[in-house]
């Protein structure tokens, strides 16, 4: 989350060689998340049973 409002702070302001070097490294980090970290994390989940509301109880 903190990276989400650091990136929306930095698209606000005024371009600068430090500001788009942070912007940047957030945006790797931002979706190297998504597609390096967020797999595995799905392998080591266990999920619920569906409720037998859903199911119809059969």
């Amino acid at each position: 989350m903190l990276d989400f409002l650091m990136l929306g702070y930095f698209g606000t302001q005024p371009a600068t060689p430090g500001k788009t070097m942070m912007a940047q490294f957030g945006t790797i980090y931002y979706f190297s998340y998504f597609l390096l970290i967020m797999p595995f994390v799905h392998k080591f989940e266990k999920s619920k049973p569906v409720p037998e509301r859903v199911t119809g109880g059969h």
